[in-house]
């Protein structure tokens, strides 16, 4: 699950992200709706996760979630050629899924783009990779809010608040926030990450 679970001091916790440092962000929690694709009530829907009640159309194609938007993406801009036909069945795979959580348990799917993921950070770096994925999801969050009339009102209702994903169990200092349980630190009780997920979501009714 990842170093981050047993992280409670930020200096600890600053000292490993590295570049990302310079993107995170501190939350207060009244400030702030927390989801994941667990959420209860309409706060899931703010999860790649979420399958949407309209089809999401990216790149030709129609699609029912973000997660399946973005992985697709991934493997078809940086897949090797001399896997072809690897990648047009597991992009075919990815096409029929019900939503994003299909796509994160189908092991062919996540062997890949696994494989594709580690590659291309080998060749470019680790932060160009999550810059061209922060630009990859922020165009897929916008189609899904462009499109689906549900996330939208829900968004638009909520824009006084900061979206923020955060999953107990698996904190994501990238994508979400973890909170600050180092009572010591001036963080204590706050959320904390690059939360690139939420402010794609966030840019696409204020544009901040």
């Amino acid at each position: 699950m990842g170093f981050f679970n047993s992280i409670k001091n930020v200096d600890e916790l600053l000292a490993k992200v590295g570049y990302l440092r310079q993107y995170l962000r501190v939350y207060d929690e009244k400030d702030i709706i927390l989801f994941r694709y667990k959420s209860k009530g309409d706060a899931k829907m703010l999860s790649n996760m979420w399958a949407s009640s309209v089809p999401l159309p990216w790149r030709g194609k129609e699609y029912n979630s973000v997660e399946q938007m973005i992985i697709s993406s991934y493997i078809e801009d940086n897949c090797n050629p001399k896997y072809h036909d690897e990648m047009i069945k597991v992009l075919d795979l990815i096409h029929k899924c019900k939503d994003g959580l299909e796509v994160k348990n189908n092991k062919e799917i996540q062997k890949l783009y696994t494989a594709v993921r580690e590659a291309t950070i080998a060749a470019i770096g680790e932060e160009k990779w999550d810059l061209n994925d922060w630009a990859i999801s922020s165009a897929a969050i916008k189609v899904k809010y462009d499109y689906c009339p549900e996330f939208r009102k829900y968004v638009d209702d909520n824009k006084d608040k900061y979206f923020c994903e955060y999953i107990p169990t698996k904190p994501k200092v990238k994508a979400g926030v973890l909170k600050v349980t180092d009572e010591s630190s001036p963080f204590f009780g706050k959320y904390i990450g690059a939360n690139y997920t939420g402010i794609a979501i966030q840019m696409c009714v204020n544009g901040k």
